[in-house]
């Protein structure tokens, strides 16, 4: 049995996709590296929301589909860069709706959302949902 690390997965997915010509790339981190962050310069942050669902199906429960929730927070100090930044995730996000990865079918977004907005400080989230279908055990 292997191990998946979805955070990995989709910091991999915006590191490897991210198009300089439409928006600066930010700092991206995945986990707690991004705990030193003093967020005078622009950072992404993906992280885990809640515990994997797990959906069983098939005649005799025989399969189970898995449902992996993350976000990707965005923050810094100019409003016009984190609403580049996120047009910029919500693209690639986009691009990659099936099949983002090795591990998982199906990848849903919800758009972002603003969390918070002041003076050099600007804050939006998208939250991802990551879908496996029919695993079988």
């Amino acid at each position: 049995m292997t191990t998946t690390d979805e955070e990995l997965d989709l910091y991999t997915l915006l590191d490897d996709n991210w198009n300089t010509d439409n928006c600066t790339k930010p700092t991206l981190y995945y986990k707690d590296d991004v705990a030193s962050h003093d967020y005078r310069t622009m950072a992404i942050k993906v992280y885990q929301t809640s515990a994997p669902k797990q959906i069983i199906r098939g005649l005799g429960a025989t399969s189970k589909d898995v449902e992996y929730n993350l976000t990707i927070d965005i923050r810094g100090p100019s409003r016009d860069n984190i609403l580049k930044a996120r047009d910029e995730a919500v693209r690639i996000l986009d691009s990659k709706r099936t099949n983002p990865t090795s591990n998982y079918h199906i990848l849903d977004h919800d758009g972002g959302s603003k969390r918070s907005g002041y003076q050099s400080f600007y804050h939006y989230t998208i939250e991802v949902r990551l879908t496996k279908f029919r695993k079988s055990y």
